[in-house]
């Protein structure tokens, strides 16, 4: 499973099975819009950028120093390694409004990796979708923080497919929770998926993850995953 966006999250193939058999065909679908539309960006105000070429000596130092400095790991970091470790994860997994979740459980590997600037998460899990049988996932997920933009990062890989996803978001300090949002495009399938994971820091030994898909089984947000994650006790 993808951590931090799961792996049934954003892989238009799986999407387009589970909801095989859970939608009533014959219903007329209401026009949806973009994802665009629905998520409107979160993304920071855009500034003036400027070539390397275009600096002089001394403002080119003085960068230089700079980069070195946001370089070095931060608290955000430590936030985020403190996670290392083995985990125990219970996946809920909802394939159409309306219906119960499917249920899986799956032990991850949490490791501090890149000196302290990413957690590594890795491991694998099984669903078992109705008329459909079992369905392994092996996933890679890398978790950080970007001192440039003051930004979570998310990038994920899973054996549903070639491609990776990415996600960025800010940390709220009221509820301990990171919103990470992303878009991913399937050109040959011609769809386009936004969505958000929001991660709770619930406590020193447990995570909360919930994904949120928009324009997927219904116009608007659907809650497609939640994966809770609690160190496992030797």
């Amino acid at each position: 499973m993808r951590y931090l966006l799961p792996f049934a999250l954003l892989t238009p193939a799986l999407l387009l099975l589970t909801a095989r058999g859970s939608a009533r065909q014959d219903e007329p679908k209401p026009e949806q819009p973009r994802p665009e539309q629905v998520k409107p960006g979160q993304a920071k105000p855009e500034q003036a950028l400027r070539n390397l070429i275009d600096l002089d000596p001394a403002e080119r130092q003085a960068l230089q120093v700079r980069a070195m400095e946001l370089a070095q790991p931060s608290e955000e970091h430590a936030r985020l390694t403190s996670y290392a470790g083995t985990f125990d994860a219970e996946v809920k997994m909802w394939i159409a409004p309306g219906q119960p979740p499917l249920e899986s459980k799956a032990v991850m590997t949490h490791e501090s990796v890149v000196g302290g600037r990413f957690l590594r998460i890795s491991g694998s899990t099984t669903f078992t979708f109705p008329g459909m049988g079992e369905y392994s996932v092996e996933s890679l997920q890398y978790l950080g923080f970007d001192r440039r933009s003051g930004e979570y990062t998310s990038v994920g890989f899973d054996s549903m497919g070639t491609y990776s996803t990415e996600a960025r978001g800010t940390f709220d300090e009221a509820t301990s929770t990171a919103t990470l949002s992303g878009v991913t495009e399937d050109p040959s399938l011609g769809i386009r998926q936004a969505y958000d994971t929001v991660i709770e820091f619930v406590d020193a030994d447990t995570l909360k993850m919930t994904t949120i898909v928009y324009d997927a089984f219904q116009p608007g947000p659907f809650k497609l995953m939640e994966v809770t994650s609690r160190r496992h006790n030797w």
